[in-house]
């Protein structure tokens, strides 16, 4: 540095070029920029100091604000370097949760292909009145107590059996996709995803005998608690990464909260344990799959009789049976399928229904969305064309119809209605002409060749959409048809699978009746003969109902085989009667005189260890014994006199071990009385009849399980094992002092019962739906009406007895504890006249002390209230 003297009193300090390179080339080098490191910092710093007293205040800052710039260069790079490797962590979860949302996608996947599997069943499963899906969960899981599992409560729960058939066209294809962002790119990921069954929206059922129930139906909830948790996981991972792109596919599951996952793993657990399988929800690998496997087989076994079995458990307070609030659809390949109601709307249009509902209800039409069912009664031509048309065209969703032609129908009117039929998607039919046995016919109309005015009613044979055919009230069936050839364009057989011709059998039907049974080989379901007349002798029809191959419910109503005895001796045409084919049969009803015994025996025995329905009876002449002991069956029975309990058979050897209805009047052989001792008990009925031939058998009915019962032709006395059962406490009937009773009975029939000490409490307490009376005297009804528990009595029905408004008062008293579905159905013959009480017009429409309300009192045909008693009891069909 050097020092040169200006102006007198200054002295100007000069720096050389070779001393500024010195100084300021450290921090203003580039490597210092872009080696930011601590070091240099420090000795930057160091340097700063030793040369304070050098620089000027301005360089001093200088370096001061580029020591502050290169740390906060460091601590941006130290920043980038740790967001990239979050980045990175980011980007790993993300692949970790798409390939665990993949696995668990592919395994719902697998499981919901097993269930279809399961739901594909065949056609007998097509008519039974409740959902295939369930599960049970604990009732206050808050307060779940694992160390006293046999207290805790459980709800059952019906699922939503959602699946391709709920999706819009839009969807179908039931790919969704899901949008995968990082910190540079964007890419769309397709992800195949079905819908996924859920529970419906209910409150659920209270479980009546849970320890049965679990032994019962245990592995089967199990198999559907582990599917139901797939679902739920599904909804868990999938929703937070698409955001509500998959709406359409988990709706309804994303509802569920975290609690109600809980309760599936206490459900889970706990069957489990109860079912010794605790190691199969963490076993991996081949080990898995077969227990998961063995699961599916399981749920594939359950079968009709199961389903029927169910509402025994259940305490089911539906006002309208609606279980689970679930829906019945119909897919388009056929399948028959329970959806919650949302899904039921997206499966079919509103728009058009609501049109034709509102002309369904002008013309006093009912419309039943469960069973996607529509009964109406059209009075004209005129209002039939626009029904049908209006059928065919707005309403794609009805698929059952129970109609009423209801004016004198002529041959066009019928093939306006199977044209209509064609163009709809109706599969069961049920078609009433109204007509009365006994009117005068034209003879000359009945017997023209191919004018016949039923003739258009066979070309329903060919409706390949139609699945089950109900023909009633078309008297002259055989004189006003002529036999039917399909043509080349026609099919050479008919799908039916279902076919009730109940009416009267004339000799002059049967040639019909059996070239309809040829024409439909594949016929589950059979129901011939009138519930009120005797049908003429048909042993053809009975030849022709042994070719029946896939025949498994034959209910035949007052049929008599050529040359049989009342008391069911074979006369000489034995030969020429088949044994009703070689099947082993699901249901058997046959009620009437006159059957042939034996033929019914064969059947019966055969079909010991299958049948689930079988409900006979005879008339009071009958000779000789019935027998229902298995030909092929030994076991030491015990004696209906001996007080030693009976001989214990394991179920798996028991003959009727599947009986869920057992309705039977006629004497028994003593072998086979000793053999029902055994078998009651064991087994849970939903349904049991008895006459006075086989009373002694009430001692040994498990009560507990009883849906309905029917009683006739014995006293009083010998109820009183049911009443025993029903109050086990040996209470006594006082009016003062409520009854407290245990009991699932929601119908009771009771046909000439002599006495009341034991019906008496049993219909004051019992809060039925049903009653039904048969040949009861004046003061006996007066009694019942005075007695009979009001509160969620929908039916009272009169069979054979006489009603006048002193009957008609009794009840009227008692209006204020009518339900609102309350009505009193009166049964009369065509034969005779209907009196005054009996008339719709003969009340007010506001119900007075003396008299009911408009509406309250139905007049209804014998054959028809017979038919709806059967059909409440048995049901439609198969």
């Amino acid at each position: 540095m050097n020092r040169i003297p200006h102006y007198p009193d200054d002295i100007i300090d000069i720096l050389t070029a070779s001393q500024v390179q010195s100084l300021l080339s450290p921090p203003l080098s580039s490597s210092l920029f872009d080696k930011a490191e601590g070091h240099e910092i420090s000795h930057i710093q160091h340097q700063l100091e030793r040369s304070t007293d050098q620089q000027s205040m301005y360089h001093q800052q200088l370096l001061e604000q580029l020591v502050q710039m290169m740390r906060e260069q460091a601590a941006s790079k130290e920043r980038e370097e740790r967001m990239l490797q979050e980045q990175e962590e980011s980007k790993a979860r993300e692949e970790k949760m798409l390939i665990m949302q993949q696995e668990t996608i592919d395994r719902l996947i697998v499981n919901q292909q097993r269930v279809d599997a399961v739901l594909v069943q065949n056609y007998e499963l097509h008519e039974y009145p409740i959902p295939r899906l369930f599960v049970i969960l604990p009732e206050t899981y808050e307060r779940w107590d694992p160390r006293s599992l046999l207290t805790e409560r459980f709800r059952l729960y019906f699922l939503c059996e959602c699946g391709e058939h709920c999706r819009t066209d839009s969807v179908r294809s039931g790919l969704t996709e899901v949008t995968k962002s990082n910190n540079n790119t964007s890419t769309m990921a397709r992800i195949k995803v079905k819908n996924s069954i859920h529970l419906a929206s209910h409150e659920g059922y209270e479980i009546s005998r849970p320890t049965d129930f679990i032994d019962r139906y245990g592995p089967y909830v199990l198999g559907m608690l582990r599917i139901l948790k797939h679902c739920l996981t599904v909804a868990s991972i999938v929703t937070p990464v698409t955001q509500g792109s998959l709406d359409d596919v988990v709706r309804g599951v994303e509802a569920l909260t975290k609690s109600t996952l809980e309760a599936v793993d206490m459900s889970i657990g706990f069957l489990e344990q109860k079912l010794d399988d605790t190691k199969a929800l963490d076993e991996k690998g081949d080990r898995e799959d077969r227990k998961e496997e063995h699961v599916f087989e399981r749920l594939a076994a359950l079968e009709g009789a199961d389903l029927r079995r169910l509402e025994t458990f259940l305490r089911n307070k539906d006002k309208d049976k609606i279980l689970g609030n679930l829906y019945r659809i119909t897919t388009e390949v056929g399948h028959v399928k329970w959806v919650c109601f949302e899904h039921y709307r997206e499966a079919y249009r509103e728009t058009a229904m609501k049109a034709f509902l509102q002309a369904l209800e002008t013309n006093a039409g009912v419309y039943d969305p469960q069973l996607r069912l529509v009964t109406i009664s059209l009075k004209s031509s005129t209002t039939a064309q626009d029904f049908f048309k209006r059928l065919s065209n707005q309403a794609p969703a009805i698929t059952e119809l129970d109609v009423a032609l209801d004016w004198k129908v002529v041959s066009s009117d019928l093939t306006m209605l199977v044209e209509s039929l064609a163009k709809s998607n109706i599969r069961y039919l049920r078609l009433d002409l109204k007509e009365k046995y006994g009117e005068d016919r034209s003879r000359r109309e009945a017997v023209l060749p191919g004018k016949g005015k039923y003739q258009p009613i066979l070309n329903l044979l060919f409706n390949r959409k139609l699945q089950g055919l109900v023909l009633a009230n078309m008297y002259h069936f055989g004189l006003r048809t002529t036999q039917l050839t399909p043509s080349s364009s026609q099919a050479p057989v008919s799908f039916l699978r279902s076919f009730h011709y109940l009416q009267l059998v004339k000799a002059t039907d049967e040639p019909r009746l059996i070239g309809i049974l040829s024409l439909c080989p594949g016929l589950v379901d059979v129901r011939l003969g009138s519930f009120n007349y005797f049908s003429d002798p048909c042993s053809s029809l009975s030849r022709a109902l042994g070719t029946l191959s896939k025949l498994e419910s034959l209910h035949l109503h007052y049929m008599i085989s050529k040359d049989v005895t009342s008391g069911g001796d074979i006369g000489r045409d034995a030969t020429a009667c088949p044994p009703y084919g070689i099947n082993h049969l699901r249901e058997l009803v046959c009620f009437g005189i006159s059957f042939d015994i034996n033929l019914l025996e064969g059947v019966t025995r055969r079909s010991a260890t299958s049948i689930q329905v079988l409900a006979l009876r005879t008339a009071g002449d009958q000779t000789r014994l019935f027998n229902l002991y298995p030909v092929d069956y030994k076991a030491a029975l015990p004696q209906l006199n001996n007080s030693s309990p009976p001989h214990y058979i394991a179920p798996s050897e028991q003959p009727f071990s599947k009986l869920t209805h057992l309705d039977l009047r006629l004497l028994l052989t003593k072998p086979s009385m000793d053999l029902l001792a055994v078998v009651l008990p064991r087994i849970e009925l939903v349904h049991f009849g008895a006459s006075g031939e086989i009373k002694e058998l009430l001692k040994y009915v498990n009560y507990a399980s009883l849906k309905s019962i029917s009683l006739s032709d014995m006293d009083d006395k010998y109820l009183k094992p049911f009443h025993d059962a029903v109050f086990p406490l040996g209470q006594s009937f006082t009016p003062q002092q409520p009854l407290q009773f245990s009991s699932q009975i929601e119908c009771i029939r009771l046909g000439r019962v002599n006495g009341f000490e034991n019906v008496a409490p049993l219909v004051r307490a019992i809060p039925l739906k049903r009653l039904h009376l048969l040949g009861v005297g004046h003061r006996a009804l007066l009694c019942l009406m005075g007695i009979v528990n009001l509160s969620h009595l929908q039916e009272l029905s009169l069979f054979e007895n006489t009603y006048d408004w002193s009957d008609e008062a009794a009840l009227a008293y008692r209006e204020r504890e009518f339900c609102e579905d309350f009505v009193v159905k009166y049964g009369y013959l065509d034969h005779i006249g209907l009196q005054e009480a009996h008339l719709e017009e003969s009340r007010g429409l506001q119900g007075t002390g003396a008299r009911l309300a408009r509406g309250r009192v139905q007049a209804v045909g014998m054959q028809r209230l017979f038919e709806e008693y059967s059909q409440s009891v048995f049901g439609r069909s198969s």
